[in-house]
């Protein structure tokens, strides 16, 4: 079990490559940040079905991010998901205060490193973002570009 960064160089090819991870480990929790979980657009590559057994967290806000986090252990346990997967963050809508923020992502980041001590959790993040800065720390594994 593992928190791992997934480091990609485009929203699109970052976030499609993760919902992979999540189609090939089914059952799978997916916190989608990045509005990637819609399964029209993996039709017909990826069967309606398989998509049923990825249990979507849709995020906008930066605060719910990290609420979400504090309850995936009870729901992966629950739904005994093999993988867990987070799409791209760095776009959450936020409150526009720095220091705010920073606290708020430093500690989603905490979270995430204390799920992946009991599931396996791949994070997608871009290179020379805040975000890359957090996986670096907290990941124990990046992979990628």
């Amino acid at each position: 079990m593992a928190l791992i960064g997934l480091i990609g160089k485009s929203q699109r090819g970052i976030n499609q490559e993760l919902i992979q991870y999540a189609i090939k480990a089914l059952p799978a929790i997916l916190i989608d940040c990045a509005n990637s979980a819609d399964p029209h657009r993996y039709y017909p590559q990826v069967n309606l079905e398989i998509m049923q057994r990825i249990y979507v967290f849709e995020l906008e806000l930066l605060h719910k991010f990290r609420d979400v986090l504090r309850r995936v252990p009870l729901y992966a346990k629950k739904l005994q998901v093999k993988i867990i997967v987070v799409t791209t963050s760095d776009h959450l809508l936020n409150y526009h205060n720095e220091k705010e923020n920073r606290d708020i992502n430093i500690h989603a980041w905490e979270l995430m490193r204390k799920i992946g001590d009991s599931h396996d959790i791949v994070v997608g993040v871009y290179p020379n973002s805040e975000q890359y800065t957090f996986a670096q720390k907290y990941c124990r594994e990046i992979r990628g570009n």
